[in-house]
């Protein structure tokens, strides 16, 4: 038994485990360089593996790997890369001895793999809060001891760990000596002072717990970081990582009278709550007749029909779709449209590129905080006719693991065609990832002509699909199109409550 001593506290922080890891069936996701990503990113694709564990280090993670350090400060690989849910967010990891990496795509290179809070989760795990078990303390040095305080927990890093600190971290700007940025990169803040902890020999040594790691002054006088990977996995529940169910793959349904997403699901092997929160559907929702349904299917049942281009929404309710496609680099418009729809207190539905939320994930998080829904529009934005269906199932994917990293959820099951060019064959790929493409019934540049058609005879605009972009004059437009529309009855809301 590992034991922490502080003052006349004790508390059992280690018990000795079997290391085991249990395997299971990992799908392998194969990412096809797209345009505007970094080419270093994807630069080294072959493995390295290692007899000790069975594991193998390849791309992102092993350039990581190398250049930070290796084997000392990460130790070997204990699990493959793969998907797991860290911090209520789906992204790509790996687990060390020392260490978990992950991949957040996000964030551009050199910034795209960091590390996880490993020291502060396993504090967690042991029920020991840092802030109240380690307070901070007025710290008086007579004997020249040369320390540095982190006033942000309240904990300083002294000698013989501060030397240690100080000269290792992570590399980002490639020059030979350590920036604070980079070593705090690498270890995190303090969240102790030098305390005392018994190995599982018995023998008494002193740690020092950072967020990312914990420093170790063994009794030779040499420094390592413990195996915080090893402890915080063998000892966490397997439901804190674990994903839902992955759908075997996509079909569509076209709601007939009598459906009710029961009798869906046990006909087409899905079931009912994956198909209510795959199509967003509210809670005791009654389908429509005549609307298409993405069905995840985990299990052999019917066929089910194709997907097709969404035009229009419920064409029996006053309500039009306000949804705005996202790519530009001018935010002013973007925040504008968020001012006026903010202060109407209006939702609508933003197809981001996934290009766009990596340059601007602050403006991402702008358009979720605000209550507005998310929706894909491709991470490039090509034109889907002259690209290859294997490019364009890279694009829907890649843009989805970017929000999905970004802001902890998914955009399926919307996706809207850049410059609306589709094919057939373009329409199933995208299907068969679980999107239905949805076009418009009117867009910003044609909006004073489609208002006064529809001025007519107000029922055409029901369940209307209307597209806008982040452009100077669309902000400026909007606040006067929002008159008309509620001059004709017209409701503006989200794409998913024009589909209900």
């Amino acid at each position: 038994m590992n034991t922490l001593h502080r003052q006349d506290r004790t508390s059992s922080l280690f018990k000795n485990q079997v290391y085991s890891v249990r395997m299971r069936t990992w799908l392998v996701l194969v990412i096809i360089l797209l345009p505007g990503m970094p080419a270093s990113t994807w630069a080294q694709t072959y493995q390295h593996c290692f007899d000790e564990t069975g594991f193998c280090i390849s791309g992102r993670f092993r350039e990581f790997w190398e250049q930070n350090g290796g084997m000392p400060i990460f130790g070997l690989p204990i699990t493959p890369q793969q998907r797991m849910r860290v911090d209520h967010r789906t992204i790509q990891t790996q687990w060390f001895e020392r260490a978990r990496l992950e991949l957040h795509l996000a964030q551009r290179h050199p910034f795209d793999v960091q590390l996880g809070r490993l020291g502060a989760d396993r504090l967690e795990q042991e029920q020991v809060n840092w802030h109240t078990f380690f307070p901070p303390e007025p710290i008086t040095r007579d004997n020249g001891q040369r320390c540095m305080l982190f006033t942000e927990t309240g904990h300083s890093v002294c000698q013989p760990f501060l030397g240690f600190f100080l000269t290792h971290g992570l590399q980002l700007d490639r020059r030979p000596e350590f920036t604070l940025e980079e070593n705090l990169a690498l270890f995190g803040l303090p969240l102790s002072p030098a305390v005392a902890m018994t190995g599982e020999d018995d023998r008494i040594f002193i740690v020092q717990w950072f967020e990312r790691t914990r420093l170790e002054l063994h009794q030779d006088q040499e420094i390592l970081m413990g195996r915080l990977g090893h402890e915080v996995l063998t000892a966490a529940d397997p439901a804190t990582f674990a994903l839902p169910p992955e759908p075997e793959r996509y079909t569509y349904h076209l709601v007939a009278e009598g459906d009710t997403l029961a009798t869906i699901a046990e006909r087409m092997g899905s079931d009912v709550e994956a198909i209510a929160a795959h199509n967003r559907l509210p809670p005791e929702y009654e389908l429509r007749v005549g609307r298409m349904l993405g069905i995840p299917v985990f299990r052999a049942g019917e066929t089910g029909v194709q997907p097709a281009i969404i035009r229009q929404g419920n064409p029996t309710v006053p309500k039009v779709a306000l949804t705005f496609d996202i790519e530009l680099q001018d935010l002013r418009p973007l925040y504008a449209i968020l001012d006026t729809l903010r202060a109407r207190q209006i939702k609508g539905t933003f197809f981001v590129t996934g290009a766009w939320v990596r340059q601007f994930p602050e403006a991402a998080h702008a358009i979720f905080a605000d209550g507005h829904e998310m929706a894909n529009h491709s991470f490039a934005h090509p034109a889907f006719n002259q690209i290859s269906l294997e490019q364009a199932r890279a694009e829907v994917r890649y843009t989805d693991e970017i929000i999905e990293d970004v802001l902890g959820v998914t955009t399926r099951p919307y996706f809207r065609f850049p410059f609306g060019v589709s094919t057939p064959a373009m329409v199933s790929v995208i299907g068969s990832e679980g999107y239905l493409p949805y076009f418009w019934s009117s867009d910003d540049p044609h909006m004073a002509g489609w208002l006064a058609w529809v001025a007519q005879d107000p029922q055409r605009g029901y369940g209307a699909i209307l597209l806008m972009h982040q452009r100077a004059s669309t902000a400026a437009s909007l606040p006067g199109w929002l008159d008309q529309l509620e001059a004709l009855g017209l409701q503006p809301v989200s794409l998913s409550e024009v589909l209900e």
